[in-house]
């Protein structure tokens, strides 16, 4: 589990920052959280796409399933991969995914 949630996450590093960007800094951790509110789409190919809205450290934010493959309801505790990059720009960023 730990070589696909470290696998997951570097997919999702290298397309947030593209291939030719090296991150300054990078860390992530497994968080838990209460499903306050669920986001799903689905086209007419059948391509799925879900995301749960939870509270972090009183702040909603966005925790997106990239797979599509849970089916969490609201009230459900997930757990998910809670991200911090540092950029060679300066800026920094959080993104949060489901890794399971």
């Amino acid at each position: 589990m730990k070589i696909k949630s470290g696998l997951l996450m570097l997919l999702l590093l290298v397309s947030l920052t593209g291939c030719g960007s090296a991150l300054v800094n990078s860390s992530y951790s497994r968080s838990t959280a209460t499903v306050l509110k669920i986001y799903t789409a689905t086209d007419t190919a059948g391509h799925s796409f879900i995301a749960y809205v939870v509270d972090r450290n009183g702040t909603e934010v966005v925790v997106s399933d990239a797979l599509a493959r849970t089916s969490h309801a609201v009230g459900d505790t997930i757990e998910y991969l809670d991200m911090k990059m540092a950029l060679p720009d300066g800026r920094q960023t959080l993104a949060f995914t489901i890794f399971k």
